[in-house]
Parts: C-alpha cells; sequence; structure tokens
C-alpha cells in the first residue's frame, strides 16, 4: 500500500525548481546568482579634453575643484563651469564668472606663507574658461 508523501516546507518549491530545470545541472544554476551592479568607473564620466578634477563640476554652479596644473583652458562645448569655485594650491580661489569677464584674486604672503594670484576669464564669444595661478613667496 502506498502512502501519500508529506511534502516539507522546501519540498515543493525544490520540486518546481527540478522540474523547471528540466534535468540540467541544478546545483550549477542554483549557485549562481547575478552580482550587484558595480559603480560606473570613471572613465564612463569622461569628459575628453577635460582634466579629469573638473569633471564632477561641469554643470554644477557652487562645486568647488581643486585645479592641478595650470593654466588650464576648459571650453565651454566640453564642459560648463560657470558658477564653479576654482583653488589652487592653498592660494585661494575665485569664482568662473559669466561670459566675458575675468575675476582675479590676490593674496598676500605672511610669515612663512605663500602669497600670489588666481585669475579666472571666460570667453565673450566661445565661453571657454581659462584659469591661471601665480604664486610668490617662500
Amino acid at each position: 500500500m502506498l502512502r501519500p508523501m508529506r511534502m516539507r516546507s522546501l519540498g515543493l518549491p525544490l520540486l518546481l525548481v527540478l522540474a523547471a530545470c528540466g534535468g540540467q545541472d541544478v546545483q550549477a544554476q542554483l549557485s549562481v546568482q547575478s552580482p550587484p551592479a558595480a559603480p560606473p568607473s570613471p572613465a564612463a564620466s569622461a569628459r575628453p579634453g577635460v582634466p579629469q578634477e573638473f569633471w564632477a563640476a561641469c554643470g554644477k554652479p557652487g562645486r568647488t575643484v581643486e585645479v592641478k596644473s595650470v593654466p588650464v583652458t576648459v571650453r565651454h562645448a566640453d564642459c560648463d563651469l560657470t558658477g564653479v569655485s576654482l583653488v589652487y594650491r592653498g592660494l585661494g580661489g575665485v569664482v568662473v564668472p559669466e561670459p566675458g569677464t575675468g575675476v582675479t584674486g590676490n593674496f598676500d604672503a605672511v610669515e612663512g606663507a605663500i602669497g600670489g594670484s588666481v585669475s579666472a576669464e571666460t570667453d565673450a564669444t566661445t565661453n571657454d574658461v581659462i584659469f591661471t595661478a601665480d604664486s610668490h613667496g617662500p
């Protein structure tokens, strides 16, 4: 006499998985899971012709960029820096002005500190930003 089988709590789901696999390697299919999505790589946000330190600030007034080398020109067509603060090696910084204007910040050297100036000019025709810096002191 055959007795009815009792289904354990995992019996039915396992039976359904086995049926869905159609006799294929069940263990391999059960252990394969999709990895979590990886964050976008820096290359995904790359902007050709724009130094990497500017990438996160493009089109985002109020951001601050620590400029690594000067002079630097950033084409407006590649990256809009209007309203972005540019700072260089502790000299201080300036906010990128509206097209056709420029701004310079002067910093005096005091006891062992570096003084100098930083400038940002925005071309009236292309809106390209030209950033320069000059330092003096110890």
